[in-house]
């Protein structure tokens, strides 16, 4: 990691609040009355924060590889990375938080092609893209 400390921290808060943000506003306009998403009381959902670090990350990890000299080969790789790291962070912090509070705090099992309803490839695929 080239970042410091200090930029690394930053860039968690900021995206766990836009993260949080995000998804409160557009599930109250669902609702259509306010949804206080994530488990934390504040606003703030640190999913977010450490999803957005993997694909800063990963990014960062694909563009210092020498071996990948062309510019698209890159772009889907890191793609691909980001797809993998946050789809694995995203089901296993709602495994944990499904044993630690005993609730799902999100459920797409409606959505198509998902794996027990804790991630699913059209979101997976969101967080990968959002790079471009």
């Amino acid at each position: 990691m080239s970042q410091n400390l200090d930029s690394l921290i930053l860039l968690f808060v900021i995206y766990s609040f836009l993260g949080w943000t995000i998804e409160t506003f557009f599930k109250s306009v669902r609702a259509k009355r306010f949804i206080n998403s994530g488990f934390l009381s504040g606003p703030f959902c640190p999913v977010y924060g450490f999803g957005a670090l993997l694909v800063l990350q990963s990014r960062q990890l694909v563009d210092g590889a020498a071996s990948i000299v062309d510019p698209t080969t890159r772009t889907v790789v890191s793609i691909i990375l980001a797809i993998m790291g946050t789809s694995t962070l995203e089901y296993l912090t709602g495994m944990l938080l499904e044993k630690i509070f005993n609730r799902k705090w999100w459920d797409y099992s409606r959505e198509r092609f998902n794996l027990q309803g804790r991630i699913c490839l059209k979101y997976s695929v969101y967080w990968g893209c959002w790079l471009i």
